[in-house]
């Protein structure tokens, strides 16, 4: 997906967004049915996987495992009630 969109520089911006409607309701789909934690880490590494295998290099692996370890660790202090956790933490 981004070796195609490479060619028109100008289109290399909007590559985040189109990422962020393409996975970002998977996304949301996961959190409502998984409450353990560890799975935002593991979908944040696949997703950073499936970025790599489109072209966007090697970051998005270790990125996620970072953030998404964080974003399971405020899930989980935040005991998934409070909205702010829940924003915060990818829910």
């Amino acid at each position: 997906m981004a070796i195609p969109i490479s060619f028109v520089p100008i289109f290399l911006p909007i590559l985040g967004a189109l990422w962020t409607l393409i996975t970002g309701n998977p996304f949301m789909l996961f959190l409502t049915r998984v409450k353990k934690f560890g799975m935002v880490t593991l979908m944040a590494i696949l997703s950073g996987l499936l970025m790599g295998l489109t072209g966007m290099g090697y970051w998005g692996v270790p990125l996620g495992l970072v953030f998404g370890l964080l974003g399971d660790l405020i899930l989980f202090c935040g005991i998934l009630s409070t909205e702010i956790h829940c924003f915060l933490g990818g829910r």
